[in-house]
């Protein structure tokens, strides 16, 4: 069981602002995907570290200056914690955005080789329509026994 200052630390989180904001948050993420949310979360990841650092100052001036040394490098490891996290959340960004160039790139090739095999098509098609029927018997028996003699040099 939670002791009593324990639930309170708990009850507070989750009916807080924090709580909410991460409740917008992820209805952000669920609304607009990845791009959004990851510029979103590195803003509210510089703020969150802004108020820690902060508070952190606020402490030892306050008169904790046994603990100074420990502190200027707890404070210099989150400042430094927080740049390597914007730099990765950046690199994600930036891969995500080469994901939509690429599946742009990948759909812009399809329409092409679509139009191209939709032409041919029509073009087959047409020269099929426009033979005389005993033509066209003949044209597909041709197709047929070249390809039955392919695959049968094919088995060997």
């Amino acid at each position: 069981m939670y002791e009593t200052h324990e639930k309170a630390s708990l009850m507070s989180f989750s009916h807080g602002p924090y709580y909410q904001l991460l409740i917008l948050l992820l209805h952000i993420h669920i609304k607009f995907k990845s791009v959004v949310w990851l510029d979103i979360f590195s803003i509210f990841n510089w703020r969150v570290s802004r108020i820690v650092t902060i508070r952190w100052r606020q402490w030892f001036v306050k008169g904790w200056w046994l603990h100074y040394n420990r502190r200027l490098v707890d404070w210099w490891l989150l400042n430094l914690w927080w740049l390597v996290d914007w730099w990765l959340l950046n690199l994600w960004w930036l891969v995500d955005w080469w994901r939509l160039v690429d599946w742009w790139l990948l759909k812009l090739w399809w329409r092409l080789v679509d139009r191209w095999l939709l032409k041919l098509w029509r073009l087959v098609l047409w020269e099929w329509l426009l033979y005389p029927r005993r033509l066209r018997i003949r044209w597909l028996r041709h197709i047929l026994r070249t390809f039955v003699v392919i695959c049968e040099r094919g088995s060997g």
